[in-house]
């Protein structure tokens, strides 16, 4: 039997709302969370423990596979460095983010299978919707974890100018770098450069060099901006040069980048206003504006 168009139009509409519904859920969940994973605890977190409980199956047996070479191995590679650039993800390790992409679909596909039962669905239409739908719960993670590491890069760079002022105020008043750190961690607002800071003193802690563990931000950050600052300011700790000028040089090329930055991001705003401009909002006013005359002037060609 060739199944009805208008029942494959509501059945596809039906498991677009219920992925959009599932996806906002999850985030909302999620992000209501985030609050409680401050300083690298997660472990304090208790509204998350039940869903780490459920993935911990997985997770264990993504990290016997770790090592192997396969499918598991390679998809961690790349979720490593996203999930370092945002600086965790919610509480979870990389192996349960990663145990994500599984569960997710898994659930997804249950949920559907019932539904298609309830409402007798064609098995052909059902599994249609739930092998597309569940494909796109299976990235449904990796957006997540690139979304909130693209997020934290923003912020980031946003900090920091006035993080390297702070350190240049510091140096100034005659502070070394590391006391200049240290006073930089106990006033500045928290977010990542604050996280970066508290990670580069740990690092120093477990014996690391100031140069090596300057370095490390910049990798983790995986931003060619922030690599670059860090990258001089470990050279001038290196070579004995002044770190005040070197700062004030720095701060001043950002500050001038930036405001470069978002007169080019002004000029395109011209250009995006222009396609909602032409589709959406001329075509209204051209009904309002000729909408009443035209049935007169079909009225008067009428006679002719």
């Amino acid at each position: 039997m060739k199944p009805d168009s208008n029942l494959i139009i509501f059945v596809s509409a039906g498991g677009l709302s219920v992925f959009i519904l599932s996806f906002w859920l999850i985030r909302a969940y999620l992000m209501k969370t985030s609050s409680e994973f401050r300083d690298f605890e997660p472990e304090k977190s208790k509204s998350i423990t039940l869903f780490k409980e459920i993935l911990s199956p997985l997770s264990a047996f993504v990290i016997s596979r770790q090592n192997t070479g396969s499918f598991v191995s390679s998809g961690l590679a790349e979720y490593r460095k996203q999930f370092t650039t945002a600086g965790g993800f919610y509480g979870l390790s990389v192996y349960e983010v990663y145990s994500l992409k599984f569960v997710i679909p898994f659930i997804f596909s249950i949920l559907a299978f019932l539904l298609s039962v309830m409402f007798s669905i064609e098995a052909d239409l059902a599994a249609l919707v739930i092998i597309l739908f569940s494909a796109l719960l299976f990235y449904y993670p990796d957006s997540m974890l690139k979304s909130k590491a693209e997020a934290r890069r923003k912020l980031f760079m946003k900090e920091l100018p006035g993080g390297l002022d702070i350190l240049k105020i510091a140096a100034d008043a005659g502070l070394d770098f590391h006391s200049s750190v240290n006073y930089l961690v106990s006033i500045y607002i928290p977010g990542p450069l604050k996280e970066e800071m508290k990670i580069f003193q740990r690092e120093l802690r477990l014996g690391i060099s100031t140069m090596d563990a300057l370095v490390n931000i910049s990798s983790r950050m995986n931003i060619s901006e922030a690599s670059t600052v860090f990258v001089s300011l470990a050279q001038s700790i290196e070579m004995g040069t002044s770190i005040s000028q070197m700062l004030g040089e720095t701060i001043t090329d950002m500050r001038k980048k930036r405001l470069l930055s978002a007169e080019t991001e002004a000029q395109k705003t011209v250009i995006k206003i222009t396609f909602p401009l032409l589709l959406l909002i001329l075509p209204g006013i051209f009904i309002v504006l000729f909408a009443p005359i035209i049935k007169p002037m079909m009225n008067a060609f009428a006679g002719f």
